[in-house]
């Protein structure tokens, strides 16, 4: 059974309706024009033969000449009615005779002929329908009556009929052609429609690798580009989210195990000397701080996406702020033995920006290079240029492979999966990372090269507009 409320009835149902609105007074005025051609065409023609008649007759009494009018109106196919000054009908047949009203013309129209006028007149009784035109005799400026040519309607409406009937098959034919063009129309249109709404049951399903396969550029074809688009933004974020997950199961119970490890540890005394217990502490110590700064970044990157963070605007020393996140970060690079260097212009501005942002920025760009920098250095260097603040932040680490630089800023993102755990990242730093360069109406972008480095590249306003950071 067709399901009538699908798009492909409703769209060619309004296709066929405003076709059959706009036929429908075709049809009529064409109707019309044929009915008043043909009316014209015999009016002219009986109107024309009258005025014939009229002006050859000078003695309307004459039988030769009556004579020859009955033949006229044989000839012709038309009735021929002949009246005297008083408008007694002296030529006619029996039947027509009858239609004038007994044999004698209408006060009326016997004055109009008297001044000299044509006359135009519909006879009609029972099923006999006559047109008639009717001019003057005179002679010798006397009237001396006048003749009527007289045609039968009915012949109008015979021809009228077939005009309507050839009318009424090409309207049928039309209607039927129209409601196959219709058809072909409405499936090629609606068909892209439906096959979109069959691939977003199928995402709505969690079969997020279904596309829609429409070429066009058309607005369907934008609207199946977005559907695909969305798609792919599901699917990145269902295997991110996975992967977080895992991540977040990882990094929570390695430390936790630590924490529930030693500090049995410790409770239970199983432990050798003093030395050993402050091990215990340090380790309990080192895992807390960890669990604290995961917290930390996800309660941070949950603010930031939902929009409920402040930006607290002032003039800040930028070579301030970097300096103390390189002093922040300095442990960590100590460990692997990796040399930070800053380099600033020799007279820096102030920036009107939010310093608290910005020390966070940097923190996290630098933990980020630290941890995947094993040998070598990292630079920060920060310059200006008119109304921008630029900083690039380079390393000499593993790099990222160029696939993977359009998603290195997404939530849980990681490139390498199974390096990134050992080497502690979440995939939340660099999200973070961006959500404040945001916030502060800047840029970023990244270059790198596999083995050789990254640089990560920030354009910043020297004054952040008051109503972004309002």
């Amino acid at each position: 059974m067709k399901n009538f409320n699908s798009i492909t009835w409703k769209l060619g149902s309004v296709i066929i309706i405003l076709f059959i609105i706009i036929a429908i007074p075709l049809v009529y005025v064409i109707d019309r024009l044929f009915t008043d051609f043909y009316y014209k065409q015999v009016h002219d023609n009986i109107h024309e033969l009258s005025k014939r008649y009229a002006s050859s007759l000078n003695n309307i009494q004459d039988e030769t000449i009556i004579e020859l009018l009955q033949q006229l109106s044989f000839l012709t196919n038309t009735e021929i009615i002949v009246v005297d000054e008083n408008g007694q009908v002296i030529l006619g047949s029996l039947e027509t005779t009858e239609l004038i009203g007994g044999g004698h013309l209408s006060a009326d129209d016997l004055s109009t002929l008297r001044d000299g006028y044509d006359t135009d007149i519909e006879y009609r009784n029972n099923n006999i329908h006559f047109l008639a035109s009717g001019s003057p005799v005179f002679s010798d400026n006397s009237f001396l009556g006048g003749v009527f040519v007289l045609s039968s309607v009915d012949d109008i409406h015979k021809s009228i009929s077939q005009v309507r009937s050839l009318l009424f098959i090409a309207l049928l034919g039309a209607i039927l052609i129209g409601i196959g063009i219709t058809y072909f129309v409405t499936r090629k249109l609606s068909n892209p429609l439906l096959l979109m709404e069959k691939a977003t049951r199928e995402i709505a399903k969690g079969k997020l690798k279904t596309r829609v396969n429409v070429h066009s550029s058309d607005e369907i074809g934008k609207l199946s580009s977005a559907i695909n688009d969305l798609a792919t933004e599901l699917d990145s974020f269902r295997t991110n989210r996975r992967e977080f997950f895992a991540n977040i199961a990882h990094e929570l119970r390695t430390p936790l195990s630590y924490l529930h490890g030693y500090s049995l540890a410790l409770k239970n005394n199983l432990y050798m000397d003093e030395h050993e217990r402050n091990e215990y502490l340090s380790i309990i110590e080192v895992e807390t701080t960890r669990l604290t700064r995961l917290v930390e970044d996800l309660f941070d990157l949950s603010k930031m996406e939902l929009g409920k963070v402040d930006v607290y605007t002032e003039w800040v020393d930028i070579e301030e702020i970097v300096e103390s996140a390189v002093y922040k970060t300095s442990i960590h690079a100590k460990k692997k033995d990796l040399l930070v260097k800053t380099f600033f212009n020799e007279h820096t501005p102030l920036i009107y920006s939010d310093g608290g942002k910005l020390e966070q920025l940097f923190i996290n760009l630098l933990d980020n290079a630290i941890r995947y920098t094993n040998q070598g250095e990292i630079e920060v260097i920060v310059k200006t240029e008119r109304d921008k603040c630029l900083i690039d932040v380079k390393d000499t680490g593993i790099g990222i492979p160029q696939e993977d630089i359009p998603f290195i800023f997404d939530r849980f993102y990681r490139v390498d999966k199974s390096r990134s755990r050992t080497m502690g990242g979440t995939g939340l730093g660099l999200a973070i990372v961006k959500n404040i360069i945001d916030l502060l109406n800047g840029e970023v972008k990244v270059t790198s090269e596999i083995n050789k480095g990254t640089t990560i590249s920030i354009s910043l306003p020297i004054e952040v507009e008051k109503d972004s950071a309002s």
